[in-house]
């Protein structure tokens, strides 16, 4: 992290243009992108902060970032200033942009005002159109605000997002309500980076005598924790005495107060900020890895598999439900383990907790998996080469 973190000292504290921009030279002949204040959370990086670092490795092209939000869970981008040096502008061949719930018409139009050749890109990282009503954002996103990033989206000359449903669900509403748009869609995974892992202390080992089973998520999708509930409670009687069960970044309480694992008495660590979500991923020692998701159309046609790459990274065995995105990226038995029906958790998860070899084999060769496919290389980076021309 330490290139992030001197990347946001640098754009928060420095006031001299030529300090803040060190990438800003107009005549290099390269492809200039632009991407427009992403905050410092799993979004702002792997869509906008790791994209940008890496491809300012290239020959080929350059990237500057405007500023970067310390984030807050309250706000939505539209409520942060953020305010664009004309000199960016006219610097710019393509400028990215966060989902937008308010009108982008007069924002496109100032910017070609002052560089008629500008290129503008939507990047889509979840699926505002189907919120669950579970889901703690549901109240949050209402039938106007989704209308009006559907038609700033038709706005664009690129749309990209972080999962191919998630492409497909938004092509289709484009077709239905903007048919006669002709703003393309790309494809852009999220990627590993070694910028996220930078004085990341070696991979950590449980040294206890039981076996720990993390389940990392939020309040915000608690249902799909409670999606294999049956199960927790069959391995928690089965395995009592064996098995830790520690939940990252959620509470288990409900908004009604309730606390529907209480009896399984988990161990609950605080979500952190993302400076430090890393380490302390590693510091949990997990043995195993669940990965639940309920079938609805936000996870399936808007989540991508980048939870499943960051435990990768930490060769820790994970099962999944065996859905898109995570159906697309785990080799079922060598990478990881899909499971579909409470049957197949419960085989699942029994086999990790007692075949101490498994987990190792899997955990290996996801680790090997994610940084030969799903990292930066020479090869992905030119998945950013072809769509920013």
């Amino acid at each position: 992290m330490r290139n992030v973190k001197e990347l946001y000292h640098q754009l928060t504290e420095q006031k001299e243009f030529d300090k803040r921009y060190p990438a800003y030279q107009p005549d290099d002949g390269k492809v200039h992108v632009l991407y427009i204040s992403p905050c410092l959370n799993g979004t702002g990086y792997y869509r906008m902060i790791a994209p940008a670092l890496e491809l300012n490795r290239t020959k080929s092209h350059a990237a500057i970032i405007s500023n970067i939000h310390k984030w807050d869970f309250n706000k939505r981008f539209d409520d942060y200033d953020s305010p664009l040096n004309e000199k960016l502008i006219t610097w710019a061949d393509y400028v990215v942009l966060p989902a937008m719930l308010t009108d982008v018409t007069y924002i496109l139009k100032a910017l070609k005002a002052k560089n008629q050749d500008l290129q503008f890109v939507m990047d889509l990282d979840c699926n505002l159109h189907a919120v669950p009503k579970e889901h703690l954002d549901y109240g949050k996103i209402t039938k106007e605000s989704k209308q009006q990033l559907l038609a700033n989206l038709a706005k664009m000359n690129i749309v990209t997002g972080a999962s191919e449903g998630l492409l497909e669900y938004y092509e289709g509403l484009l077709e239905r309500f903007y048919p006669k748009s002709d703003v393309f869609l790309e494809y852009i995974p999220n990627l590993v980076s070694q910028f996220a892992y930078q004085e990341v202390e070696p991979l950590a080992k449980n040294e206890t005598d039981k076996v720990r089973i993390g389940i990392i998520g939020s309040g915000a999708t608690a249902y799909d924790t409670l999606s294999i509930i049956g199960v927790l409670k069959h391995l928690q009687k089965k395995y009592s005495d064996k098995v830790e069960l520690i939940l990252f970044g959620w509470n288990g309480k409900l908004p009604g107060k309730d606390e529907p694992l209480k009896e399984l008495s988990p161990i609950t660590v605080k979500s952190v900020s993302f400076l430090e979500y890393f380490d302390k991923l590693n510091e949990l020692t997990l043995d195993i890895a669940l990965l639940p998701m309920q079938k609805v159309p936000f996870n399936t046609h808007g989540k991508s598999f980048i939870k499943y790459l960051e435990l990768a990274v930490y060769a820790i065995p994970v099962i999944a439900s065996d859905l898109p995105p995570y159906n697309e990226a785990i080799e079922n038995g060598d990478t990881g383990l899909l499971a579909s029906t409470p049957e197949q958790w419960a085989e699942a998860t029994t086999k990790l907790i007692e075949d101490t070899e498994l987990r190792k084999r899997i955990g290996k060769s996801a680790l090997k998996q994610v940084w030969r496919n799903f990292s930066f290389t020479g090869s992905t980076i030119k998945i950013y080469q072809e769509v920013f021309i």
